[in-house]
């Protein structure tokens, strides 16, 4: 993906995290902002500049077996990065 395929709102991800386009500066430069984030966190990047290329953001398809609120699914992606399994947080508190 280069930055010129890129359109405003399109989300990507860079840096380790996931970002919205905001859209394209002078050049090859892109406007971005942390997807959880204000527009007070935006950046702009140089993606050929960037150690790992910018590309589109994927997410997991919900799971309707499992549904939650959206503090609930905040927990569960901690708990997971945390390397906390469900079963393992059903027994222990895993922090």
């Amino acid at each position: 993906m280069t930055a010129t395929n890129l359109q405003t709102g399109d989300l990507v991800t860079a840096r380790g995290r996931e970002w919205i386009v905001l859209g394209m500066s002078d050049g090859d430069l892109l406007r971005i902002r942390p997807l959880s984030g204000s527009e007070d966190d935006a950046q702009t990047i140089a993606p050929a500049l960037e150690a790992e290329p910018v590309k589109p953001a994927r997410f997991p398809p919900p799971n309707s077996s499992e549904p939650d609120t959206q503090d609930g699914a905040q927990n569960r992606t901690k708990h997971s990065r945390n390397g906390c399994s469900e079963q393992s947080r059903r027994q222990i508190r895993c922090r």
